[in-house]
């Protein structure tokens, strides 16, 4: 592996932390069977608060980077990333200490509700914008210069 790409890791350890808790949520709900998701939604709530922290270490370093060619990490980015965290903790610890919820079964809803927090993440992080059609008509003219694919072949034109 070269260094250019162990250094673009640096930019993504949100997503890789977010990764983990998922399975860390799995694992955890299934080695304890089921029976006490209070250990789950505490693992999930401490993987989130991990995350924070990284997003909170990116912000202050003022950073403008596209990770691996495919990851945009600029402000506009790493503010939702934030307050989908923020709003997932809220949600994470509000689900810890809610006692209806303390079912057998329910466990993998720490690791549904992380699943789309971290699809939040990616989607944030992309660099093509899916509000503007202005954006797409760019697009289409750079397919088109770029790779010779006309607008007619393109699924959004």
């Amino acid at each position: 592996m070269s260094p250019e790409y162990l250094n673009d890791l640096h930019y993504i350890w949100p997503e890789v932390v977010m990764t983990v808790a998922i399975l860390l949520a799995l694992f955890s709900d299934m080695i304890l069977g089921g029976k006490d998701q209070k250990v789950t939604g505490i693992i999930s709530v401490l993987c989130t608060c991990l995350v924070i922290y990284f997003l909170a270490r990116l912000m202050g370093e003022g950073v403008d980077h596209v990770a691996f060619g495919m990851v945009v990490v600029d402000g506009f980015a790493l503010f939702f990333k934030l307050f989908t965290a923020v709003g997932l903790l809220v949600v994470l610890c509000f689900s810890v200490f809610f006692r209806e919820f303390d079912r057998d079964g329910i466990g993998e809803f720490y690791a549904v509700i992380m699943t789309s927090a971290l699809g939040i993440f990616f989607l944030v992080s992309t660099d093509i914008c899916t509000i503007s059609p202005a954006f797409y008509d760019a697009t289409c003219r750079k397919l088109e210069k770029e790779a010779g694919i006309k607008a007619e072949q393109v699924w959004w034109a």
